[in-house]
């Protein structure tokens, strides 16, 4: 039996807010986040831990940036309905709760005008300053989903056994294991199983990092690069600043459809 226990972060909910989200590249609705870390056993913890910070989840595409509550007006508990005309965001929400955005953002949503317009008309300086930006955000992902404790990593480990075992239990071993077991060797097929199983789960523990960064950062950083349209140069000398990121992918990987 794996026993798991360690610290996890914890998120309350402050209310909504309206704030720039550099991935959405718009003002966009916001919810405005507690966060604390607080001890968990299997993954359930009780309480909101101890503060470490504050943080603005987009309602949009999910991302989270870190947050000072009190540059905020104040915050609605339910966020207002979409405009009917198009967009995202609500004039309510913003003057309720931040009424100087667009003012304090006027710089970079002038920006993100000339990046709709033109990519290629944003002087080089400004266009490595974007990209990282981008792969900034990816490699604090990917390193703190690599810092994880073992405990934790052992628990979506567990978790992925049990899927890979649940898929082996309706395929070929189950016969490759009763003919032995019909032959005679029922306690050699007990010993291979568990020999298999132990052995998935530690490819699964120490690859989970690996499998992260292909199934949910790749796909992201596709996406968010794509209003950017790099070249594989501009791509290569902005990642070489992130060698966690770098010593695993390739400009190319991340430039192709």
């Amino acid at each position: 039996m794996i026993f798991v226990w360690g610290q996890q972060r914890v998120d309350t909910s402050l209310g909504y807010v309206a704030e720039f989200c550099n991935v959405c590249r718009q003002i966009t609705p916001c919810k405005l986040l507690r966060v604390g870390v607080a001890g968990h056993v299997y993954k359930i913890s009780v309480g909101q831990g101890a503060l470490a910070g504050h943080a603005v989840r987009c309602q949009c595409c999910q991302a989270e940036f870190a947050a000072d509550p009190a540059q905020y007006a104040g915050t609605l508990k339910t966020l207002p309905p979409a405009p009917v005309g198009g967009g995202v965001l609500s004039e309510e929400l913003v003057r309720a709760t931040n009424p100087e955005v667009a003012a304090r953002w006027a710089e970079r949503l002038a920006l993100e005008d000339q990046l709709r317009r033109d990519p290629s008309q944003v002087p080089a300086e400004t266009r490595q300053f974007l990209l990282q930006e981008v792969l900034a955000r990816a490699a604090r992902a990917y390193d703190q989903r690599a810092g994880q404790s073992l405990f934790n990593k052992a628990w979506d480990a567990w978790v992925g056994l049990g899927c890979v075992t649940t898929m082996m239990l309706q395929g070929l071993v189950p016969i490759v294991l009763l003919q032995m077991a019909y032959q005679g060797n029922a306690e050699e097929a007990g010993s291979t199983a568990m020999m298999v199983g132990a052995a998935l789960f530690v490819v699964l523990l120490y690859t989970e990092p690996w499998r992260y960064l292909q199934r949910k950062l790749v796909p992201e950083l596709k996406s968010q690069l794509r209003p950017l349209k790099p070249t594989e140069a501009e791509l290569t000398e902005a990642l070489a600043s992130f060698p966690s990121l770098s010593k695993r992918l390739k400009a190319a990987r991340l430039l192709t459809p």
